[in-house]
């Protein structure tokens, strides 16, 4: 069972998902002195592509990885080389303050 799963889509029109995996891993990497966000749909080539960047010993910079790391291990997706989190970086430097809506 993947973790937070919608069974319904909220968009224009309320959709039940008919596809009972509708999750997604999102990446972002640098090109050509530009960032690119790409979102692969379980199931898609894409999404497979961003299993093959997880499975590689490149870092990896998260924001909040204590639980985008819970939902690859909950749903099995192993992450391998150095992990580093903007959000534990950002607590750190502004005096491990609760929101960093200050």
């Amino acid at each position: 069972m993947l973790f937070h799963t919608p069974s319904v889509l909220h968009d224009d029109h309320d959709r039940i998902v008919d596809n009972p995996f509708p999750f997604g891993l999102t990446l972002c990497f640098p090109h050509k002195g530009q960032l690119i966000l790409v979102w692969g749909r379980y199931g898609t080539d894409l999404y497979k592509a961003c299993m093959d960047v997880f499975a590689s010993d490149c870092m990896k910079v998260w924001h909040n990885s204590k639980y985008d790391l819970r939902v690859c291990k909950t749903n099995d997706i192993k992450v391998n080389g150095t992990q580093l989190c903007t959000l534990t970086m950002l607590r750190i430097y502004w005096d491990r303050r609760r929101s960093h809506e200050e």
